[in-house]
């Protein structure tokens, strides 16, 4: 039978010499082009990465910043504190490497935290630790310093409670990318830790994105060669020899140069994510050779010409929703997602052309070059597809309600599935991320820095008593959050210069007593003038515009999950409950950016399936014309993806960068397959439906036969490759990686059997034509 053939892909032996020199240039031509881009591509220079302007005026409060990193020196394994005489200096080492770091927008130091201090004859706001501590050791200000710890709240974020521990933070620039930025803290961190003994830990978003990525890759260094090993080898099952396996390789290989190549030209630098690509190739767009080489020579169509025309819609159906399904990962904004993105869509659109008119042209398959152990192999899968077809198709009322317990478990926990746009749970415990974690949540006041800003929208209005009163109520709430571990603003410096001019009073938490208003609001013009004489133009400027109507309360979180994200939110709700109606209150800084990148998440996933499930329905009915057959087709994958969410959060998965990806590849792949069953119906001839009484007709057998023929047996070598891409990820000590691949593979598993299931139910009730 035509089904049952198995060739390989070769040049045409009867051809002329040249012709076949043509033709196997023509083949190395895509290979080789990608490769060459791919390469001066990498080479590229990254830009953007130089250093700054000066940071002398650039000190920042560390909520001040969109994207903030956080780096702790803990000089717990030598003696003395951070203020001793030996350890200062290492402190000012510090202080001057992270000053001078390529792509700094502004820093914030324990060496230059400012507190508002009372003089002989004046308020003025100086440095924390005095400049000429630095130049000439006095152990005498040192113990002072030690002492005045509780008295000044404005240096908690900078230093322990014990001087043992100081921090560091660093508001990046839109241009620094995470791999310089990691590279530079690591030379840092390495340097500490040969030298003097010093133990440096940093976190932040960006750092977190780089680490994780580099953690992916150094697992898949290691699985890399036996993944490919495993890929060749189901390859080599499908083409039935070297000259086959080497044209699918080269069609997916470039394919996957492609897309890597694209993204690295136009986002200007690399990713250590450029290692995936070989994995999205054998999970993804090798099925695209599959495909196309099964229908040169095992199903017999032989010619180029008449597989072109069978495949050209299904593969570019496919195509097109795996486009669109990974360009909404895009609209995450993060690095990864855009690299995904890209070298998906662009490698998923260069497969198709490979597939479609490249691959016939380099080579063909030859009937009377068979290879029996592709033969063997191929008859088998036929024969076990086919019975399994038939039994579907027999017992589709309990196969459903099997297939279906998933789902129905699922249902009740999709609400579940919580974003998580901060995935520190992923990373090992001994990662640097965490022990800055562990730090920054002990010691200081946490690690997420916010801002809140209060408009009150009238110029002068918080040199008035009812506003600076509700700006305490805004203080209260958010002091009875546990999460929030620091709040600053500029009640918090009115407060404190009365404290100085009203020596009597110990409560430092009092404005001035005076039912005058505008006396008032001379007084605390006056303590502002004070404050702003003394402090730099930056930490003055965060706390209020220059009209007066508009302030800041800056704060830092004791991050848990995306739930402490939640109860900031609610505090804030609480706050705009509380203030006049006209008041704007918002929140500002790197938390309202992960809120934000969470709310990202939580949509990004749904408006996948949305757009793909209304193309796949549109294409099926137009190209159909068979309404049914369009809402079948949404079926395998709304199931699919129902099952994947809702039981995820049984294994403590969570909607991350990354497992975010693995919904998109589940729904990718799952669209693919009803299309191919969808297509494979299409163009199978009616045959009647199996009788009462016998087990199966021939006619029956003849057409399951027939839907296998048309898409079985490339489904189910596609299935084989994209298990075993995915699913060696779950052997990786990361666990974002494991969850990743697990996902996956259970996913592409439940997309296989629905998607017969769906052939299944169409074959039993077949009329005669």
């Amino acid at each position: 039978m035509a089904a049952d053939r198995a060739g390989e892909l070769t040049v045409d032996d009867a051809a002329p010499v040249s012709a076949g020199g043509r033709r196997a240039l023509l083949a190395a031509v895509p290979l080789a082009a990608a490769l060459l881009v791919l390469l001066a591509a990498v080479w590229r220079p990254a830009a953007g990465s130089g250093p700054v302007e000066s940071l002398a005026d650039q000190a920042v409060l560390p909520s001040q910043g969109e994207n903030v990193v956080a780096v702790a020196v803990d000089f717990g394994g030598r003696p003395g504190d951070g203020l001793d005489a030996d350890n200062l200096p290492v402190l000012a080492e510090v202080d001057a490497f992270l000053r001078a770091m390529e792509g700094l927008r502004g820093y914030s130091s324990p060496l230059r935290a400012t507190v508002v201090r009372a003089t002989e004859f004046d308020i003025v706001v100086r440095p924390f630790v005095p400049a000429a501590l630095l130049e000439r050791y006095d152990a005498q200000v040192a113990d002072e310093l030690r002492g005045a710890y509780e008295r000044f709240p404005e240096i908690h974020p900078y230093w322990s409670a014990d001087f043992g521990t100081a921090a560091f933070y660093l508001e990046l620039g839109s241009r620094l990318t995470p791999a310089v930025l990691v590279a530079q803290l690591d030379a840092l961190q390495s340097g500490l830790a040969e030298r003097y003994g010093v133990a440096l830990h940093y976190t932040g978003v960006r750092p977190v994105v780089e680490l994780t990525a580099r953690l992916m890759v150094r697992d898949l260094r290691t699985l890399l060669p036996l993944v490919g090993a495993a890929i060749v080898v189901i390859l080599m099952l499908t083409f039935g020899g070297v000259r086959g396996v080497l044209v699918a390789l080269a069609a997916t290989v470039s394919a996957a140069a492609a897309g890597g190549a694209l993204f690295v030209l136009t986002a200007g630098t690399g990713t250590p994510l450029l290692i995936l690509a070989p994995v999205l190739a054998g999970g993804l767009f090798s099925d695209y050779a599959i495909h196309m080489g099964y229908h040169l020579g095992w199903r017999g169509d032989g010619s180029g010409r008449a597989a072109r025309g069978y495949l050209r819609l299904p593969l570019a159906l496919t195509a097109a929703t795996t486009v669109i399904g990974f360009l909404a990962l895009g609209g995450l904004g993060s690095t990864v997602h855009r690299f995904v993105a890209v070298t998906v869509s662009a490698g998923a659109a260069v497969a198709l052309v490979l597939a479609l008119w490249w691959m016939p042209a380099a080579g063909r398959l030859r009937a009377d070059r068979q290879r029996a152990a592709a033969g063997g192999a191929a008859r088998r899968i036929h024969r076990l597809l086919v019975g399994l077809l038939l039994v579907l198709a027999r017992h589709r009322v309990p196969a459903t309600l099997l297939l279906a317990v998933p789902v129905v478990l699922a249902l009740p926990q999709i609400g579940r599935l919580a974003p998580e746009p901060y995935p520190l749970h992923q990373l090992p415990a001994a990662s640097t991320i965490l022990q800055a974690e562990g730090i920054f949540n002990r010691d200081f006041a946490g690690t997420v820095p916010f801002a809140l800003a209060i408009d009150a929208g009238a110029a002068d209005a918080f040199l008035h008593p009812e506003a600076l009163q509700h700006l305490r109520t805004a203080h209260r709430i958010l002091g009875e959050l546990p999460a929030v571990g620091h709040r600053h603003s500029l009640l918090s410096v009115v407060e404190r210069i009365h404290r100085y001019f009203a020596a009597g009073e110990a409560d430092a938490r009092q404005l001035p007593a005076t039912d005058d208003p505008e006396r008032f609001a001379r007084i605390v013009s006056q303590y502002l003038l004070f404050y702003s004489a003394s402090a730099t133009p930056a930490d003055y400027a965060a706390l209020a515009d220059g009209s007066l109507s508009k302030v800041w309360v800056h704060g830092i979180l004791r991050y848990r999950d995306f739930a402490t994200l939640g109860e900031l939110q609610q505090a804030v709700a609480a706050i705009r409950a509380q203030v006049p109606e006209q008041w704007q209150v918002a929140v500002t800084g790197p938390a309202r950016e992960l809120i934000a990148h969470g709310d990202r998440l939580r949509r990004n996933w749904l408006s996948a399936l949305a757009a793909s499930a209304v193309l796949i329905f549109a294409t099926v009915l137009a190209v159909f014309r068979n309404l049914r057959q369009a809402l079948l087709s949404l079926v395998p994958p709304a199931a699919v993806l129902v099952a994947v969410t809702g039981l995820a959060p049984r294994f403590g998965v969570r909607i991350d960068d990354y497992t975010v990806i693995a919904l998109a590849i589940t729904l990718g792949l799952t669209v693919d397959y009803t299309i191919h069953v969808l297509n494979a119906l299409h163009h199978t001839s009616p045959a009647a439906a199996a009788s009462a009484g016998v087990r199966h007709t021939a006619a029956e057998i003849g057409r399951a036969s027939a839907i296998v023929r048309g898409c079985g047996v490339p489904m189910f070598m596609s299935f084989l490759t994209s298990v075993v891409a995915f699913l060696s990820l779950a052997v990786s000590s990361f666990s974002g990686a494991v969850h990743f691949g697990i996902m996956i593979a259970a996913a592409i598993l439940g997309a296989l059997l629905l998607s017969l299931l769906l052939a299944g139910w169409q074959l039993a009730r077949t009329e005669v034509a």
